[in-house]
């Protein structure tokens, strides 16, 4: 009877991986058809612009919070919920537009003296000329990306 409990056991815990990686494999599958699809290019602009989205989500859903609590239009917690994180996430993307703009892209991007200081240290200038910060890198900033994209160049000696 022990012998069968343990063996009973172990093949429970096989089917249980075997379930977890069919499941995985599963949502691999249905994300990579619906990105050939293009259905949902709103939720891989929201990916794209996630740092904004965690930036400015904040004051939108603060404000669409308090309003629907003080005023009880909507009863059901769960539908206020849904209410407040889309508008959270629209609120987010809409005061990131409103600061490029204005030209307040600061409010978003990297500050200067942190760019100033990755550069210099990419020039060897703080390493000393080894390791990591010697090799070339270009900063490339795009004014509608959220963050500064570094893009590491590997040179090769003696070719």
């Amino acid at each position: 009877m022990a012998a069968w409990s343990s063996l009973a056991s172990a093949n429970g815990h096989c089917c249980s991986l075997a379930l977890g990686l069919a499941g995985a494999s599963a949502i691999i599958v249905t994300g990579t058809l619906l990105a050939r699809m293009q259905w949902l290019n709103f939720l891989r602009y929201c990916g794209e612009h996630s740092i904004v989205i965690y930036l400015a989500f904040f004051l939108p859903m603060a404000v669409t919070r308090t309003l629907l609590l003080r005023t009880a239009l909507i009863p059901d917690i769960g539908m206020v919920s849904l209410i407040v994180t889309v508008v959270g996430v629209a609120g987010a993307l809409a005061i990131w537009r409103l600061a490029l703009a204005l030209h307040a892209n600061f409010l978003f991007g990297t500050p200067q003296c942190v760019l100033d200081r990755a550069e210099e240290g990419r020039s060897g200038l703080a390493g000393g000329g080894i390791g990591p910060s010697s090799s070339p890198a270009f900063v490339r900033r795009d004014p509608y990306a959220a963050a500064v994209v570094v893009e590491e160049v590997v040179v090769e000696e003696g070719v």
